[in-house]
């Protein structure tokens, strides 16, 4: 009797704070997730140090892929920021396909370094379909990425999204491009954008043929946000009309009040 290999998604990031996405919507179907963080830093200034450490911990990943290869699961990747770094040093060492779908959030490695000839252009190869989500309104990525890349100035990943798009249609038709702009506004955006998880969770059932895709706010969307929390859209917006109602500015006085705030 044979078993059906096990499923599993593989979060890198500098914190976990991202891994309830798609650990907790029922329809995906994974059987497993795997949290693999590392010593990125906490703020803008500590970013050319983060990349070092990158580098440092790739080996590790990439042993970690090997590992779970190895023993026959299916693996989806989840990056996000400098998880990318991490991520695609690991896969530029992997001998062969080692990853189903990479979902890559605000990708901090430069724009051009998925092409052809560049330095990650084997990286990509090594996952059957490779997902660039970018937003040009992440503030992180438009000022402290630049300001780390001290000796090219380069635009990130995640910010632009790809830096020649004919290189991608031409050579990269595994590759697709996401441009989150008009649904993320911060570098951790991508956790609470319910399009985003939606068009990732349509991803997995029927992939689709579009190499570049722009995702805009919608009402399911929102919807979407509240059922992969745990919650719900009446009960989010019940709690955020008493925090508006004069009664709710009321109580949040006596409370100040009491405190001695």
């Amino acid at each position: 009797m044979t078993t059906a290999s096990p499923k599993l998604t593989l979060l890198v990031c500098k914190v976990l704070y991202i891994s309830y996405g798609l650990s907790e919507t029922n329809t995906i179907g994974y059987d497993a997730l795997v949290g693999f963080a590392w010593p990125g830093g906490a703020t803008g200034v500590s970013f050319p140090f983060a990349r070092g450490r990158a580098d440092d911990t790739a080996p590790r990943f990439g042993r970690l892929l090997t590992d779970l290869s190895g023993c026959g699961a299916t693996v989806d990747l989840n990056t996000h920021s400098l998880g990318a770094h991490v991520a695609f040093e690991a896969l530029r060492e992997a001998t062969s396909q080692v990853v189903r779908n990479a979902w890559n959030f605000a990708s901090a490695v430069d724009n051009e370094s998925i092409e052809q000839g560049e330095r990650y252009f084997d990286a990509s190869r090594q996952a059957a379909r490779f997902y660039v989500f970018h937003s040009k309104n992440d503030p992180v990525l438009r000022t402290w990425y630049r300001i780390g890349d001290l000796f090219d100035f380069d635009t990130a990943l995640g910010y632009s999204g790809p830096e020649d798009t004919r290189a991608i249609i031409d050579h990269s038709q595994h590759v697709r491009v996401i441009n989150c702009k008009d649904i993320v506004t911060s570098h951790g955006g991508y956790r609470s954008s319910g399009q985003g998880w939606s068009f990732m969770a349509q991803e997995l059932t029927s992939s689709t043929n579009e190499q570049f895709v722009t995702l805009r706010k919608t009402p399911e969307a929102l919807t979407a946000v509240f059922r992969a929390t745990g919650g719900s859209f009446h009960a989010a917006t019940t709690a955020a009309a008493r925090r508006r109602s004069p009664a709710g500015s009321q109580r949040r006085a006596s409370t100040r009040r009491r405190s001695g705030r």
